[in-house]
């Protein structure tokens, strides 16, 4: 079994000035590079109070050297989600055993 099953592509963009000089993201200008991960579900949650949303989470997980950061998203089985929170690093002082986690996030609104 692959400890890293998952062919997923990183996105990152640009930070450029928008309205009112607000330093924005351009992801119609964001560079993709290939990585190779584990994606797992974690959970799925609806709220109905004031609209129909569905929140669903995945942890992804990548070798220490793997680059990413907490502002990209990732490409994974046609869906584009959003890394939520920091980027963790376990045991960095242990190459073939460290690893790179985050929770990944797709929220759809039902209107």
């Amino acid at each position: 079994m692959r400890t890293y099953p998952d062919l997923v592509e990183r996105l990152r963009a640009p930070i450029v000035d928008g309205y009112a000089g607000a330093r924005l993201p351009d992801w119609s200008a964001a560079t993709s590079t290939s990585l190779r991960v584990s994606v797992q579900p974690v959970s799925t949650t609806e709220d109905t109070d004031s609209r129909q949303t569905t929140v669903q989470r995945w942890q992804l997980r990548a070798p220490s050297a793997a680059d990413l950061v907490s502002s990209d998203r990732i490409r994974w089985r046609g869906l584009v989600l959003e890394v939520d929170g920091d980027v963790e690093v376990w045991d960095p002082t242990r190459p073939r055993r460290g690893h790179l986690a985050c929770l990944l996030r797709l929220a759809v609104d039902g209107d």
